[in-house]
């Protein structure tokens, strides 16, 4: 190597760990500096467009990226860099177009390969994606970014031991990736393999311990152990201020805030769960079941034990639509693991209702929406799957009928509020109708949630969405045999 390009590489070193260090004026002045010098050297232009990048100054870093491309025509890392700009712009057509033209160069990179998958996620091309990464990894053997792409297409799709397979590589130090929707912990869970998440390796984001701890809790309650479950309770409050933001953190910051809820209301209420008990009852599906869980109550001439299993994030369309989906495959995976002949209370309709989240949410920002027709089919559809579901499993089912809404009205604008409780007191009397149009068994807590004058029973909740235990038991108390 020329003195002068020794010369030049140890400058270029210095800038680069001053970058490292956060000081990026000290590095600008080498780079600006060297640019008097070599202003034809693709090499710096590369490394001076990224800090300027970095400085929020995006207009020279694509000029220096498009100078240094113009001078190395052929160097594929000056695209990709390209790439990565317009893919943290949000202009994914640029950053597809300009990571093909990197792969162009350099077709079996792998890192490139994952770069593309990427992209094509955010164009909804899963199956390109998909086959982006196995390309990748046909190169290189355990590329974890691969892996973490394919395992949590694989959880998406409810494939969760592929899921597991692909996430327990990319979970692997050194450098293990990010899982952010925590598709390893949630795979476990929902093959009911929790106690596995406790045995992993430290996750490298805050976001993906808060959603695994809260898991590990969730299991810990369904399985009556409310010691450890109220230590992990404790351990997610703890984390929770710093991934508040991250995604699927707010959907189980609900699950944490009911288990806080539960635990308070066992002590005073042992009645409620100290009784000799016949037999099982499993309690299956959204979150409802978690308040249910350990509660003896009589049913049908016996005392039953209720035992639950949460299907995080379940609404009744995840059950119904065609796309796979996790949520389906866990309820059913659920079911095809339960003995033969056991007496199961499926759940699910409370998060449909949720009115910035669910059907709601359609007839609020689309006047044309024809609500009555969609909760038919939806009504129809999944207690049609589910009764067929349980039917292979030599299940016998008994639904759970959701609850009143507890939102506050005052929450709400005016002309949304007779729309809102006009929309769940169809739903609730169209699932009523259909249940008994099916000859099929039903626990009412829409019932048991609203008095004489059709008003909610706020003194029935933990809180905005669940009900307590005792609420349970009181819709138990009101079935006619």
């Amino acid at each position: 190597m020329k003195a002068e390009d020794e010369t030049l590489d140890h400058e270029l070193r210095s800038a680069g760990q001053l970058e490292l260090a956060g000081r990026l004026s000290e590095a600008a002045e080498i780079y600006g500096r060297l640019m008097s010098e070599h202003a034809d050297n693709w090499q710096l232009l590369r490394p001076y467009a990224r800090l300027l990048w970095n400085r929020q100054e995006h207009d020279r870093a694509f000029s220096l990226l498009d100078k240094a491309a113009t001078l190395a025509p052929n160097q594929p890392e000056l695209f990709i860099d390209r790439a990565d700009y317009y893919f943290a712009l949000g202009q994914i057509t640029e950053a597809e177009e300009s990571t093909r033209k990197a792969l162009a160069l350099a077709p079996d990179d792998p890192d490139f390969l994952v770069k593309l998958a990427l992209v094509l996620l955010e164009r909804m091309d899963r199956e390109g994606a998909r086959q982006a990464c196995e390309k990748a990894i046909a190169s290189v053997s355990g590329l974890k970014s691969a892996h973490q792409v394919l395992g949590d297409l694989a959880w998406q799709d409810g494939k969760f031991e592929s899921a597991i397979e692909h996430l327990s590589i990319a979970r692997e130090k050194p450098n293990p990736q990010s899982d952010v929707n925590a598709a390893l912990g949630s795979s476990l869970f929902a093959l009911g393999r929790t106690p596995e998440i406790a045995g992993l390796s430290e996750p490298p984001t805050e976001g993906q311990k808060y959603l695994e701890t809260v898991l590990r809790a969730v299991f810990n309650w369904q399985n009556a152990d409310f010691e450890r479950c109220e230590l992990l309770v404790g351990k997610a409050a703890q984390i929770l201020p710093q991934c508040a933001g991250a995604p699927r953190v707010w959907h189980l910051h609900r699950l944490q805030h009911l288990l806080e809820e539960l635990l308070g209301f066992l002590p005073g209420n042992e009645a409620l769960y100290n009784a000799h008990a016949e037999a099982p009852l499993f309690a299956i599906g959204d979150n409802q079941v978690l308040s249910s869980a350990h509660l003896t109550l009589p049913y049908r001439g016996r005392l039953f034990r209720l035992r639950s299993v949460t299907v995080v994030g379940l609404r009744m369309a995840d059950l119904v639509i065609p796309e796979a989906n996790p949520q389906r495959a866990a309820l059913t995976g659920i079911l095809a693991r339960l003995p033969a002949g056991a007496d199961v209370l499926i759940s699910a309709g409370s998060a449909d209702l949720h009115f910035k989240d669910g059907i709601l949410d359609r007839l609020r920002t689309n006047p044309d929406f024809e609500l009555e027709g969609y909760l038919e089919r939806l009504t129809a559809d999944y207690l049609d799957r589910t009764t067929a579901w349980c039917a292979e499993s030599e299940l016998n089912p008994v639904f759970l009928i959701p609850p009143h809404t507890n939102v506050s009205m005052r929450k709400l604008g005016a002309a949304d509020r007779g729309r809102f409780v006009a929309a769940v007191t169809s739903f609730a009397a169209i699932i009523r109708r259909q249940l008994s149009e099916r000859g099929l068994s039903a626990i009412d807590l829409w019932a048991a949630t609203v008095d004489e004058g059709g008003e909610t029973r706020r003194d029935r909740f933990l809180d905005r969405n669940h009900v307590s235990p005792s609420t349970i038991a009181e819709a138990f108390r009101q079935v006619k045999i």
